[in-house]
């Protein structure tokens, strides 16, 4: 379509007429007679065709109206997705055509068979048609006017004349011309080649060809240098006075003063033997420094590698540890963060020596083809890649912007990346080869907000380079200096425009890292979506298709680049360069030239500007959590009662949080109606079914039964239409269990309410209504205030109902404050930890081996799972066997493979070293048969029982079957067949720290508890299992506890779980803007680590028998942690236990939808008796001793955990990064 779909549409139409012309309309009919078919099957196949390369979907639906219909269309059904050649395509239209004829119905009752709802303007069936006019015959047009597009003709002796009818809301006449003329080339190619493939069938027409080619035609000025330093060098040499860099402070260096520093370097570096192809790392804090020292590395004829002092310890050690680099340039206080290095400058400390050196620049030894730089770039296995970039390439990009900014050295340039970045690079690269100036922040954070707003406005900037989504909070008034604006890095909206547009240039660009920064760019003008703009000089452009053919204008398509920008491909990485890099197939004169697969998708417009339309491996994010919505339908669609599903992200409304919302169709064997009468609602199984294989985030909030799904014209779901259908009950007049009271009545309308539906029956499940833990504080805070007592709010989890929680009010008036908690305070250890007298260690024979090759491993599937299988299917050769609740191996398979690729951790050893084991933990004899258990039990060596329920709300009866007797059989496994130790894993969180606040520490042997005090049922389950462990050693089986801390992000990437508890406190605090002062070591544990120590300390002798502590040996208090939170930019508050509560509890009431709510009926318990809150006399400051745990870890060659600070700010950087926060408002402080 040339325009979206407006919400209603006119009735407005236009139309085209056409001739094909006699030698193809012979073709097309001698095709159909060869094949046994008629024209307007050929031709129904023919605009299939087109339509299945237009929209990329696979499942088409085409109307199809012959003279005989009397203007009734037949729904064709079509799938593409086996790649069919056109004859297969022409088979199954003629097939569906004749069945179709075979089965003639009257249209209405075949509508009414469907059960497809009519609207006024639109057919109830489909909305693209073939129609066959009656020549010389009245035509059947007014007919088919609720139809989008319908392709008219009548077959005349000379030639097919013909109309194509549009809706003009949706098409214009160029659109439709240029679709007429594919569908022309398309047909004409396939009565020549009719054995071909759909896919490979050439759709283009020469004058497209000659345009897409025209557009291509970028060719700039050679290059005036070989190399970016000669050309920097150049234009040194033209105006040595001029200034070159300046500094906040005031301190400048002129070109000449820059070009000697940098030449003086030049020579050091040299002596050390950096040259060609050599790798120099440079880690330096901002400052004019910098720029000398990456100028230098060039002239010396090396490549510079930039090291963010701000990166994380590991993150820096990767990259050292992958590039190699032989030199490293620093500054003295930054020597310290990296080692491995053989040789070391430091611009500060060797400065004299330096100075010593030559002014004049070193004789050149490098080309165009010579290495420049390698910028790490995140990858999506975890692990950052490095792309490598030519000096080609940077002398490319300099003149390149050079000519398309128009870039002069009146120019005042802001270098407001790092340089670590490929924006620093742009701005570096192009300011210091025409003469301007490249103006620097100060040290530290980049200032953002205002403060930049500030910087920019006192330093005269008139160039500016920013990503989108920083622009908004810089105050207009403040860029009165910036006469060129360029935005990049990210979409940038018609709003930007508008606003910050008027009175300068606004440049939107775009551009990969591989590619040397920037690709294209457009000079923006209020009024309409941004485009991405034109290639720049020199480079090339291709909108492809998935056979990589080139596509029309306005048909979307993946961008691949070509060109003078495309680098050198990733360093060490030839599998990946291999993946995306590819022969550039449309410069036949360049047989060595390559293209870039961007994984961006684009359309070219009709003027020749490229649109930006998103990534091709589409994601939404709900609560900051990335979803495929394709894995969530998968799910779904393998239900036996559904038919067809569709999934999506929707808001509740103006300021509304995202939901997924799955729209189900039930199979024919499961009509909604026999659902109702079953009173198993497919929701309701549906929601139970997917929770069983599903994380809570990707289980859909709502599940919406339809009799079909909506259909766009191609056939595809038409997904903007089921956003718009009201998220209602099906027969909201007819509540099944109605309220039978007064108080049911009140708890019904306030759960409508929070649910947002019409009406709730009693009986009804809150959360399989869509309900959440985020909804609880809210609902219960409204339903409080209508009952006029307190209520804990933990108790809708056990009383999920109208019913029983109505109940539930009435026998709680006057009840003991003790039933308000989350945890049992009248448990009884002995009780609870009791084994079974036959689980001892007496029976067991052999085992004991150093190696083990045969390991059952529980919980694989969790965040903590995950890193464990990887690491022992890193570390070990055995056979893992995996015990997963799932319907059988191949979904469990599935499962275990989803749970790796999430955290992207890789798959490739599941297939031949992995064993599901079909059973669950809550279960007797963990609900494997006789034999199965039994087969277990004698083959396994080692068991790592990694597997538990985690909830901070739900009391200790809910934790007890997962926790407790999963443990219990775990232990049973244990005691038979072979001898096997088990590896159990807990938590820290197993004692109460307040007990021991005097002695300041808490030591791996103190023993977990006291059970009755512990605040939750997760901690207290989890002491119980400890205590059980503790009794299977001393009746002799083999066992170590691994007590784990809070468990983070990967210490390298980031990647995390945003919902737990440590990272909820953290989110909270930054959207908020205030946080309790009980300062509690965090114990940030990353779960690389924790699964690196658990795994090297199960082979150490040292941990039989042991309690052993995994946490990080260097605390990090919570009021530390404020503190960095402040330095990054938050206004945080440090307030009284008391006031955090009343500051969530308001939050509730105001609907703010903020990560602790979740944890609310947690943090909200009292002491019984007291108004004091339980968990003020829970957490204390004491060290968490791991001493016997880091003996064992060096012994065993793992490093330990990264130091917490560096830590901590990694991860602020990854929850502002992936959006999970808000953006800090203003600079940091340090």
């Amino acid at each position: 379509m040339a325009h979206p779909r407006p919400a209603t549409q006119s009735a407005l139409r236009g139309s085209y007429d056409f001739r094909i012309d006699t030698a193809l309309t012979d073709a097309l009919r001698a095709l159909g007679v060869a094949h046994e078919a008629t024209l307007s099957m050929v031709l129904t196949a023919g605009f299939a065709a087109l339509l299945h390369r237009y929209t990329r979907q696979d499942d088409l639906v085409v109307g199809l109206s012959t003279p005989t219909s009397a203007g009734n269309v037949l729904p064709v059904r079509l799938h593409l997705g086996d790649r069919p050649r056109f004859l297969e395509l022409l088979r199954r239209v003629r097939a569906v055509s004749l069945e179709a004829a075979l089965h003639d119905a009257p249209f209405e009752r075949i509508v009414e068979a469907l059960g497809v709802e009519r609207a006024a303007g639109h057919h109830p069936l489909v909305q693209l048609a073939v129609a066959q006019e009656p020549a010389g015959g009245q035509s059947h047009a007014a007919a088919h006017s609720g139809l989008d597009l319908v392709v008219g003709y009548a077959d005349t002796p000379e030639a097919l004349l013909g109309r194509i009818d549009y809706a003009s809301d949706l098409f214009d006449g160029a659109t439709i011309e240029r679709l007429f003329h594919h569908f022309v080339a398309l047909l004409s190619a396939a009565t020549k080649t009719p054995d071909c493939e759909v896919e490979a069938l050439d759709m283009l027409t020469p004058a497209d060809l000659r345009q897409l080619t025209d557009w291509n035609h970028t060719s700039g000025p050679s290059p005036t240098a070989p190399t970016f330093h000669e050309l920097f060098a150049a234009q040194a040499s033209r105006a040595p006075d001029r200034i070159a860099v300046t500094e906040p402070s005031g301190q400048s260096l002129t070109y000449g003063e820059l070009d000697a520093r940098a030449n003086r370097l030049a020579h050091h570096l040299r002596d050390m033997g950096v040259g060609p192809e050599v790798l120099v790392a440079v880690c330096m804090d901002r400052s004019s420094d910098l720029i000398v020292a990456l100028l230098g590395v060039l002239k010396a004829g090396g490549a510079y590698l930039p090291l963010d002092p701000t990166y994380p310890a590991s993150r820096l050690a990767f990259m050292v540890s992958d590039a190699a680099p032989k030199t490293l340039v620093t500054q003295a206080h930054l020597e310290g963060l990296l080692s491995g290095i053989p040789n070391v400058v430091r611009v500060d400390a060797d400065a004299d020596a330096i100075a010593q050196k030559p002014a004049t620049a070193p004789e050149n030894t490098t080309g165009p083809r010579n290495l420049a730089y390698v910028i790490y770039t995140s990858g999506s296995t975890g692990q950052p890649k490095g792309a490598m970039t030519e000096h080609r390439n940077l002398v490319h990009l300099a003149e390149a912007q050079r000519i398309a900014l128009g870039m002069t050295e009146n120019a005042r340039v802001l270098q407001f990346s790092a340089l670590s970045f490929d924006a620093g690079i742009w701005e570096l690269a192009t300011t210091l080869t025409v003469g301007a100036t490249l103006c620097l922040l100060p040290p530290g954070r980049a200032p953002l907000g205002p403060d930049l707003g500030r910087l920019i406005q006192s330093q005269l900037i008139s160039f500016i380079t920013l990503i989108p989504s920083i622009l908004p909070d810089i105050p207009l008034d403040l860029l009165s200096s910036v006469d060129t604006l360029i935005v990049a890095g990210e979409a940038c909206s018609a709003e930007l425009v508008e606003r910050f547009g008027k009175g300068r240039r606004f440049v939107n660009a775009y551009g990969p890292t591989e590619c040397t920064v920037c690709a294209t760019l457009a000079v923006c003008t209020p009024g309409g979506t941004p485009p991405i703009g034109r290639p720049l000089a020199n480079v090339r452009v291709h909108v492809l298709d998935e056979n990589r053919n080139l596509v029309p204008v306005g048909v979307v398509g993946e961008l691949y680049i070509g060109g003078a920008g495309v680098g050198r491909g990733y360093l060490n990485r030839p599998d990946l360069t291999a993946e995306r890099f590819h022969t550039d197939a449309f410069e036949p004169k360049e047989p060595e030239a390559r293209m870039y697969r961007s994984g961006d998708l684009v359309r070219w417009r009709p003027d020749g500007n490229l649109e930006f339309l998103g990534r091709a491996d589409a994601q939404v994010k709900i609560r900051g959590f990335r979803i495929e919505l394709g894995e969530v339908e998968s799910a779904i669609r393998e239900h036996t009662d559904v038919a067809d599903v569709a999934v999506i992200a929707r808001s509740d409304g103006a300021g509304g949080s995202r939901r997924l919302v799955a729209y189900v169709v039930p199979n024919a064997k499961t009509s909604m109606e026999e659902q109702a009468a079953d009173g198993k609602a497919l929701p309701t199984t549906l929601r139970s079914a997917l929770l069983a294989r599903l994380p809570n985030y990707m289980v859909p909030a709502e599940i919406v039964c339809l009799k079909a799904l909506p259909l766009a014209p191609s056939g595809k779901v038409d997904r903007a239409a089921l956003a718009n259908i009201p998220l209602e009950r099906t027969e909201p007049e007819e509540v099944k269990d109605p309220p039978r009271n007064a108080l049911e009545r009140d708890l019904a309308r306030i759960w409508a309410a929070v649910l947002k539906v019409p009406s709730v029956g009693i009986h009804d499940d809150f959360f399989e209504l869509g309900g959440d833990s985020i909804m609880v504080p809210s609902l219960m805070l409204r339903v409080v205030e209508a009952i006029g007592f307190e209520l804990p709010m933990h108790i809708v989890f056990e009383a999920p109902t109208v019913a029983r929680l109505a109940a539930l009010i009435e026998g709680r008036r006057g009840a003991s404050q003790t039933e308000d908690l989350c945890y049992s305070p009248e448990l009884v250890l002995a009780e609870e930890a009791a084994l079974a007298p036959e689980i001892t260690g007496r029976s067991v024979t052999g085992g004991d081996r150093s190696e083990p090759s045969q390991i059952l491993l529980t919980g694989a599937t969790g965040f903590v799972g995950a890193y464990l299988l990887h690491e022992l299917l890193s570390t070990t050769t055995a056979k893992i066997h995996c015990l997963v609740r799932a319907r059988d191996a191949a979904d469990a398979m599935r499962r275990l493979r989803e749970s790796l690729a999430a955290y992207s951790l890789p798959t490739d050893a599941l297939s031949t070293r992995v064993l599901p084991v079909l059973g669950e933990l809550a279960a007797e004899r963990l609900g494997l048969g006789d034999a199965t258990f039994d087969h277990l039990a004698s083959t396994i060596d080692t068991i790592y029982h990694n597997g538990a329920k985690v909830d901070h709300v739900r009391g200790y009866a809910a934790m007890k079957p997962a926790n407790v007797r999963g443990t219990h059989e775990i232990l049973r496994l244990a005691s038979q067949g072979r001898r096997k130790p088990v590896h159990f894993i807990s938590s820290l969180a197993t004692v109460h720290p307040f007990r021991h606040k005097d002695a300041g520490v808490v030591r791996e042997n103190t023993p977990a508890g006291p059970l009755e005090m512990l605040p939750n049922g997760y901690m207290q389950s989890k002491c119980v299992a400890e205590h059980m462990v503790a009794e299977a050693m001393a009746r002799g089986i083999p066992a170590t506890i691994y007590r784990l801390g809070a468990i983070a992000g990967h210490s390298e990437s980031g990647d995390c779980n945003p919902d737990d508890y440590t990272y909820s406190a953290i989110r909270s605090m930054m959207q908020l803007g205030f946080a309790d002062n009980l300062d509690i070591d965090l114990r940030l544990t990353p779960v690389d680590f924790a699964a690196r120590a658990i795994v090297g300390l199960s082979r150490w002798r040292g941990a039989h028998g042991a309690t052993l502590h995994i946490t990080n040996s260097r605390p990090i208090f919570w009021l530390e942690l404020i503190g960095l939170v402040k330095e990054y930019g938050y206004a945080v508050e440090t307030v009284s236990y008391e006031d955090t509560m009343s500051g969530l509890l308001d939050a509730a009431r105001k609907g703010i939808d903020t990560p602790m709510l979740a944890f609310l009926p947690f943090h909200l318990q009292r002491e019984p008796g007291t108004s004091r809150y339980l968990l003020e006399d829970y957490y204390a400051p004491v060290r968490w001793d791991c001493e016997q745990a880091i003996t064992g870890l060096t012994e065993m060659g793992v490093a330990p955990a990264p130091e917490p600070r560096r830590l901590a700010l990694s991860y602020l950087d990854y929850l502002v990064r992936h959006g999970h926060v808000p953006p800090p408002t203003r600079t940091n402080e340090r």
